[in-house]
C-alpha cells in the first residue's frame, strides 16, 4: 500500500515539477517577446519621421514590460522621451504610442483622441491595424513581426523610411 502512495506522490511531484518548468518556459518566452517589441518600437522612432518634433515621446498605455524595455533600449538617446500614460487625455503629449493588450479593447477612443494628429499607433495585434493602430505585432512561425499601414502613417503627415516597411508586413 505504501508503495502506491509512493508512487502517487512522485507522479504529483513530476506533474508539478512539469507544469513549473512550463510556466517558467512560457514567462521566459514572454519576457523576450516584450524585448524585441521594445527593440522595434525603438526602431520605429528612428525610421518614422514627425514634421512637428525633434524629439519622440513614447507613450505606453497600460501596465507592459514593454515600459521598462524600451527605457534600457534609450537610456543614451536623448531624441526619445518614454512615459506610462493612463488615459486618453495624456496622448496629445506624445508621438508614439503602445497600447498594451489590456488597453486595446479601448481602440476607439484611443483612435478618436488622436484623430489626424501625427501620433503613430503601435499595438499588439495586427487585426487592429488600419482600424485605429498604424502598426501591430503577430508571430509567425514563433518570431514577432509587424503589419504595417503605411497610407495611414502618410495621412497623419509622418514619413515612413522604405526599409521599415520592406521589414515588416504592409497593409
Amino acid at each position: 500500500m505504501s508503495k502506491s502512495i509512493d508512487s502517487i506522490m512522485k507522479n504529483k511531484l513530476t506533474s508539478t515539477l512539469l507544469i513549473a518548468f512550463l510556466i517558467v518556459g512560457l514567462s521566459s518566452a514572454n519576457a523576450q517577446q516584450e524585448k524585441f517589441k521594445a527593440l522595434f518600437i525603438y526602431k520605429f522612432t528612428e525610421n518614422v519621421k514627425w514634421t512637428n518634433s525633434e524629439t519622440v515621446t513614447v507613450g505606453i498605455l497600460g501596465e507592459s514590460s514593454v515600459h521598462d524595455e524600451l527605457i534600457n533600449f534609450t537610456k543614451s538617446k536623448s531624441s526619445v522621451n518614454v512615459k506610462k500614460i493612463n488615459s486618453t487625455s495624456e496622448i496629445g503629449s506624445c508621438n508614439l504610442i503602445y497600447l498594451a493588450p489590456s488597453k486595446e479593447k479601448d481602440l476607439a477612443s484611443i483612435a478618436a483622441a488622436v484623430g489626424g494628429k501625427s501620433i503613430l499607433v503601435v499595438s499588439d495585434s495586427d487585426g487592429l491595424v488600419g482600424k485605429g493602430s498604424d502598426i501591430g505585432f503577430f508571430l509567425e512561425n514563433n518570431r514577432l513581426k509587424f503589419l504595417i499601414d503605411k497610407d495611414g502613417i502618410e495621412k497623419k503627415k509622418m514619413i515612413v523610411n522604405a526599409k521599415l516597411v520592406q521589414l515588416g508586413k504592409a497593409l
